[in-house]
């Protein structure tokens, strides 16, 4: 698909797959603009028209079936993905202040500890979430949902 893109960078490109011999979900991650699965095509909403007026309005499409097997992998990871450690209520504390990319100095003035305090938290903190360093640490507590960005 690059290359036709090299040719003609305004070219649609469409993949047709069929679910008894590819893989869903490795068609529906591909650069295709559309992917369409030869089951759906006599579904009662008329995918292949839809796909079409997508396709015309410079939007991407999967069809039905592509989707539902695209979840169905995602929910399948997500079972899989580690549990979120349990954290004290003043860890929870420390997590959004480390998120927010406050310096251990400037969490002990906010918290109104010591800095060794602060610092012995943060450490335990990054400890809890293996990770080794600040950034790794808020980067796995915004993925586990622990903390979230607020703009200022």
């Amino acid at each position: 698909m690059a290359q036709a893109r090299e040719v003609v960078p305004d070219i649609r490109t469409v993949l047709i797959v069929d679910d008894r011999h590819d893989d869903l979900v490795e068609a529906g991650l591909s650069t295709a603009d559309a992917v369409f699965n030869l089951a759906d095509c006599f579904e009662p909403d008329r995918p292949v028209i839809t796909m079409f007026r997508k396709l015309s309005l410079n939007q991407r499409f999967r069809s039905r079936s592509v989707l539902a097997a695209m979840d169905e992998r995602q929910t399948q990871a997500e079972q899989w993905r580690e549990p979120a450690p349990q954290l004290t209520p003043r860890e929870m504390e420390m997590v959004q202040l480390m998120v927010d990319g406050l310096s251990d100095r400037q969490i002990a003035e906010k918290l109104g500890v010591g800095y060794e305090t602060a610092r012995s938290h943060s450490k335990r903190l990054r400890q809890k979430l293996g990770a080794s360093t600040r950034t790794q640490a808020a980067s796995k507590l915004l993925k586990l949902g622990l903390a979230r960005i607020v703009s200022r």
